[in-house]
């Protein structure tokens, strides 16, 4: 199937996305070298191949960077388990979409925050999707763009 790209405000995106709220995050994978996945009861789905990280009232407690880092610790870090140990127990609360530079946000209940940096002028940083068939893409340079599937 061959899909076309129209480009969406940050308004539109969230429109579309708002029926994930509520949502619990449910797995958390890097599916290949700097690209991860992200679930959220299959409500929603998250693809990242940029940087991200997990925030809270402490700072940053996860970076996309830090996944098979050792630091010191017994052991490498496991970013898929410290994800979902840091999102996945308390409900999506709130989405946003930067509208100059594509960044994503996921805010949770519990005040965690999921942020995703589109960091280029050329490449797709992210695309989020829900069961609908909607799915939106942080493009290179910052504008969000929705796919519709071309008959």
């Amino acid at each position: 199937m061959l899909h076309t790209g129209v480009i969406v405000t940050k308004n539109e995106a969230l429109q579309e996305l708002s029926s994930a709220r509520g949502a619990r995050c449910t797995s958390v994978e890097l599916v290949a070298t700097n690209s991860w996945s992200f679930n959220f009861e299959g409500r929603l789905w998250l693809n990242v191949q940029c940087p991200w990280r997990i925030t809270s009232e402490c700072g940053i407690e996860l970076g996309s960077e830090d996944h098979g880092q050792q630091f010191g610790l017994p052991a490498p870090v496991d970013g898929s388990a410290t994800a979902m140990r840091l999102l996945g127990d308390t409900p999506l609360q709130d989405l946003f979409v930067a509208e100059k530079t594509g960044d994503i946000a996921f805010e949770f209940e519990s005040g965690v925050r999921l942020d995703v940096f589109n960091h280029s002028a050329a490449y797709e940083g992210w695309s989020c999707g829900t069961p609908s068939g909607f799915t939106i893409i942080g493009m290179g340079g910052g504008v969000t763009a929705k796919v519709i599937p071309k008959t």
